[in-house]
């Protein structure tokens, strides 16, 4: 009996004790830097030479080293985090040069957006895609600066910062001007030849151009192109490394990117957007246009893209050179995307009746008219009553004022 209780007994540990398993990876040679492998069984090494002892006991030391970390413009490592984020609202995110490494204390590549313009979309890049929106601080006045709009009495859409393409619009206009919408571009100039018209132009590298001094011309890939009497625009060009495409050269859905969307500069795709328009012979009007950016065209390369992406821009929207319609179709592609945010405010335009003049007289100086904020004619001559001297027209005051 007592020698059955002990097998019983034996039966039972043996049933406790843990199962084992080999290790799933072999090697019959031990690494020449020490470092043991997971999961490996090294054959025939546990020798004084690897274990560094004869008798045991030994402690074997993990190693570790930094993961490095590749941070992409729109993207940031965030604090205590192994995995690269899309860049958060109100920052922007213009990448990492090299690597990083892991951290607790800081989120790395993510930048605050500057004082004053504390918004942006996911996956901004640049602080020109940081904005505040569109406000009463910028409206009714009579000089416009960016991201004003002359004689707005409402505003809507954001200001981006710098050099970002402002996207405000008026809602309304102060008294003596009125909300135009619809394609003034279009309207204005459309398909129409201007052979006066003039332009200007900095190219992206800097040291070349055209009309700079004329047209006020600063910053690189900068231009404006002067349709005499329907007024002038203004914008940029940019060499982009986001391809697109100008459907051969005809325009009919070429690509469209926001300032988001287009990235930073140092690519061999050439885009090019408006930013305002100006009246002629009036840059006291002048209205934010804010347009998305168009493809032009593949230059192959950074640096023949920057020679010249510019000038593509003006020589395609300008068409001085007869009836291509193939250029036609790049301007229709930049102008047809006008939209509600080149709303303007247009001066009203008054009739005036002339009392004591003859139609012929109001005629001949064109006086029948005024545009609000512009000039008066008045008729060339008064009708001569008997007995009585003109000394002057007044506007009536009309009742109640």
């Amino acid at each position: 009996m007592k020698s059955k209780i002990i097998m019983t007994s034996m039966v039972g540990l043996a049933f406790a004790m843990p199962a084992f398993a080999a290790p799933s990876k072999t090697s019959e040679t031990f690494p020449q830097n020490g470092q043991m492998q997971e999961d490996t069984k090294y054959i025939g090494q546990a020798t004084q030479t690897n274990l560094h002892s004869y008798e045991g006991p030994v402690t074997a030391t993990a190693n570790y080293t930094d993961t490095p970390y590749t941070v992409t413009a729109g993207n940031y490592l965030p604090m205590s985090s192994e995995t690269v984020a899309q860049c958060t609202s109100g920052n922007y995110c213009p990448g990492i040069s090299g690597t990083v490494n892991y951290s607790t204390s800081a989120n790395q590549g993510l930048t605050a957006c500057p004082n004053g313009y504390g918004a942006s979309d996911l996956g901004a890049s640049e602080d020109t895609q940081c904005y505040r929106s569109c406000n009463s601080a910028y409206i009714g006045s009579t000089i416009t600066s960016t991201p004003g709009i002359a004689h707005a009495d409402g505003m809507a859409g954001n200001d981006y910062y710098g050099t970002g393409t402002d996207t405000c619009y008026p809602t309304s206009c102060v008294a003596g001007w009125h909300l135009r919408t619809g394609n003034f571009l279009q309207d204005t100039i459309g398909r129409s030849h201007n052979v006066n018209s003039s332009y200007a132009y900095q190219n992206g590298t800097g040291d070349a151009g055209f009309n700079q001094n004329t047209y006020g011309i600063t910053q690189n890939n900068e231009f404006v192109v002067d349709f005499g009497e329907k007024g002038k625009i203004h914008g940029y060009a940019k060499c982009s490394n986001v391809e697109g495409t100008n459907n051969n050269g005809t325009w009919t859905n070429p690509t469209i990117l926001t300032n988001a969307q287009i990235g930073t500069e140092a690519g061999r795709y050439c885009y090019c957007h408006l930013d305002s328009y100006t009246p002629a012979g009036n840059d006291q009007t002048m209205q934010s246009l804010s347009l998305p950016w168009v493809f032009h065209v593949d230059r192959g390369g950074a640096d023949a893209c920057a020679s010249d992406c510019a000038y593509r821009c003006v020589f395609s929207i300008d068409e001085t050179n007869g009836s291509s319609d193939r250029l036609f179709a790049f301007r229709e592609a930049v102008f047809g995307l006008f939209d509600r945010s080149g709303s303007t405010c247009d001066a009203n335009v008054i009739s005036i009746t002339w009392d004591g003049a003859d139609q012929t007289d109001i005629d001949a100086n064109n006086a029948g008219q005024c545009t609000y904020g512009g000039d008066i004619n008045t008729p060339k001559k008064a009708v001569h009553v008997p007995g009585k001297t003109f000394v002057g027209w007044t506007f009536d005051t009309p009742s109640g004022n």
